[in-house]
């Protein structure tokens, strides 16, 4: 397993434990500046409010930016209301740059 998939694994493992301050160590200094443990909370408690509990791993898929200096990470949850893809931009340095919840549409 390449080492930007492990890391965005781990970052969900935290998350999903509730160690939002471990969770964001994953964050590179500009993402960490911006987005504290705290509101990485708020934000989770969000999710969970409207989707429920994660219950299992979906899948998982990764893609390349178009400069090539990072990697996208796409793990799926199936969620106790709906499936939610965690999309995470990593950095060489295993860190992530970018991250967003999203629910998948299939057209």
């Amino acid at each position: 397993m390449p080492d930007f998939v492990r890391t965005g694994q781990q970052f969900l493992e935290n998350l999903f434990a509730g160690e939002f301050a471990k969770a964001v160590e994953f964050f590179d200094p500009t993402l960490r500046a911006a987005v504290t443990d705290q509101q990485l909370h708020q934000l989770w408690t969000q999710i969970t409010t409207s989707f429920g509990k994660p219950l299992k791993h979906a899948g998982t898929r990764t893609a390349k930016t178009l400069s090539s200096s990072a990697e996208i990470v796409y793990l799926s949850w199936d969620f106790e209301k709906e499936r939610i893809d965690t999309r995470m931009v990593v950095n060489n340095a295993n860190k992530l740059i970018g991250l967003s919840f999203e629910t998948p549409v299939i057209k």
